[in-house]
Protein backbone atom coordinates (compact mmCIF):
# COMPACT_ATOMS: atom_id res chain seq x y z
CA UNK A 1 0.00 0.00 0.00
CA UNK A 2 2.87 2.46 0.62
CA UNK A 3 4.47 1.83 -2.29
CA UNK A 4 1.33 2.18 -4.49
CA UNK A 5 0.90 5.96 -2.68
CA UNK A 6 4.43 6.89 -3.04
CA UNK A 7 4.04 5.93 -6.89
CA UNK A 8 0.80 7.99 -7.22
CA UNK A 9 2.72 10.83 -6.58
CA UNK A 10 5.56 10.33 -9.06
CA UNK A 11 3.09 9.22 -11.95
CA UNK A 12 5.80 11.23 -14.38
CA UNK A 13 8.53 8.58 -13.35
CA UNK A 14 9.35 5.23 -13.87
CA UNK A 15 9.67 3.92 -9.73
CA UNK A 16 12.09 1.38 -9.07
CA UNK A 17 12.01 -0.88 -6.08
CA UNK A 18 16.04 -1.62 -5.78
CA UNK A 19 15.96 -3.89 -2.75
CA UNK A 20 12.94 -5.95 -4.68
CA UNK A 21 14.58 -6.20 -7.73
CA UNK A 22 18.06 -7.19 -6.28
CA UNK A 23 16.14 -10.00 -4.21
CA UNK A 24 12.89 -10.38 -6.26
CA UNK A 25 10.70 -10.09 -3.51
CA UNK A 26 10.10 -8.00 -0.33
CA UNK A 27 12.25 -8.91 1.69
CA UNK A 28 11.69 -8.76 5.91
CA UNK A 29 13.62 -5.44 7.24
CA UNK A 30 11.31 -5.24 10.44
CA UNK A 31 10.05 -8.26 13.03
CA UNK A 32 12.07 -10.83 11.32
CA UNK A 33 11.54 -14.57 12.62
CA UNK A 34 13.49 -17.59 13.16
CA UNK A 35 12.29 -21.71 12.39
CA UNK A 36 12.76 -23.31 15.37
CA UNK A 37 11.48 -26.34 16.16
CA UNK A 38 9.08 -26.13 13.10
CA UNK A 39 7.63 -22.91 14.61
CA UNK A 40 8.11 -19.46 13.99
CA UNK A 41 9.53 -17.35 16.59
CA UNK A 42 11.21 -13.95 17.02
CA UNK A 43 14.62 -13.32 15.44
CA UNK A 44 14.41 -10.08 18.00
CA UNK A 45 12.65 -9.22 21.38
CA UNK A 46 14.66 -6.19 23.23
CA UNK A 47 13.64 -3.61 20.27
CA UNK A 48 11.02 -4.39 18.51
CA UNK A 49 7.04 -3.75 19.97
CA UNK A 50 5.22 -7.09 21.21
CA UNK A 51 2.32 -6.03 18.37
CA UNK A 52 4.59 -6.29 16.08
CA UNK A 53 7.07 -9.61 16.52
CA UNK A 54 7.09 -11.62 14.40
CA UNK A 55 5.05 -9.84 11.51
CA UNK A 56 7.86 -9.77 8.95
CA UNK A 57 7.47 -6.34 7.61
CA UNK A 58 9.55 -4.56 5.28
CA UNK A 59 10.21 -0.89 6.33
CA UNK A 60 13.32 0.23 4.29
CA UNK A 61 13.45 0.86 0.82
CA UNK A 62 15.79 2.46 -1.69
CA UNK A 63 14.01 4.55 -4.60
CA UNK A 64 15.28 5.54 -7.87
CA UNK A 65 12.67 7.55 -9.45
CA UNK A 66 13.33 7.68 -12.82
CA UNK A 67 12.37 10.39 -15.96
CA UNK A 68 9.98 8.47 -17.99
CA UNK A 69 10.60 10.22 -21.46
CA UNK A 70 14.66 9.43 -20.73
CA UNK A 71 15.82 6.21 -22.62
CA UNK A 72 17.87 4.94 -20.08
CA UNK A 73 16.18 1.98 -17.67
CA UNK A 74 17.23 0.45 -14.96
CA UNK A 75 18.45 -3.35 -16.22
CA UNK A 76 18.35 -5.42 -13.31
CA UNK A 77 20.36 -7.79 -14.95
CA UNK A 78 23.08 -5.06 -14.94
CA UNK A 79 22.40 -4.16 -12.07
CA UNK A 80 22.69 -0.76 -13.67
CA UNK A 81 21.44 2.46 -15.64
CA UNK A 82 21.86 1.53 -19.50
CA UNK A 83 20.42 3.03 -22.72
CA UNK A 84 18.93 -0.20 -23.54
CA UNK A 85 21.53 -1.35 -25.43
CA UNK A 86 23.99 -2.08 -23.06
CA UNK A 87 26.34 0.94 -22.98
CA UNK A 88 26.16 3.37 -19.85
CA UNK A 89 25.46 6.91 -20.38
CA UNK A 90 28.24 9.65 -18.11
CA UNK A 91 24.95 11.53 -17.09
CA UNK A 92 23.63 8.77 -14.54
CA UNK A 93 24.74 6.58 -11.51
CA UNK A 94 25.56 3.58 -12.16
CA UNK A 95 23.53 0.89 -9.86
CA UNK A 96 25.70 -1.33 -7.61
CA UNK A 97 24.36 -4.09 -5.15
CA UNK A 98 22.28 -3.07 -2.48
CA UNK A 99 21.91 -5.03 0.49
CA UNK A 100 19.85 -5.38 3.99
CA UNK A 101 22.43 -4.99 7.02
CA UNK A 102 21.05 -7.02 9.84
CA UNK A 103 23.38 -5.50 12.54
CA UNK A 104 23.73 -8.50 14.99
CA UNK A 105 25.35 -8.42 18.08
CA UNK A 106 26.72 -11.56 20.49
CA UNK A 107 25.28 -9.49 23.73
CA UNK A 108 23.42 -11.12 26.42
CA UNK A 109 20.42 -8.56 26.73
CA UNK A 110 20.14 -7.51 22.84
CA UNK A 111 20.83 -9.67 19.35
CA UNK A 112 20.67 -6.99 17.13
CA UNK A 113 21.70 -3.11 17.14
CA UNK A 114 18.55 -1.87 15.70
CA UNK A 115 14.75 -2.70 16.11
CA UNK A 116 15.08 -2.92 11.78
CA UNK A 117 17.09 -3.91 9.31
CA UNK A 118 19.15 -1.03 7.10
CA UNK A 119 19.60 -1.25 3.55
CA UNK A 120 22.64 -0.35 2.04
CA UNK A 121 23.37 0.31 -1.73
CA UNK A 122 26.84 0.75 -3.90
CA UNK A 123 26.42 3.87 -6.19
CA UNK A 124 29.12 5.14 -8.61
CA UNK A 125 28.13 8.53 -10.43
CA UNK A 126 30.04 9.33 -13.44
Amino acid sequence: IMMNSFCEKFKDRNVIDVIKQQYNRHPCTYADVLLKNGQLIPRETALTFKDDLCTQERIDYIIVLEKKHNINHYNNNLNRFNNGNGNIHNNVPIIGDSKIKEFFVDHPLISQLSDHYGVSLNLDLH
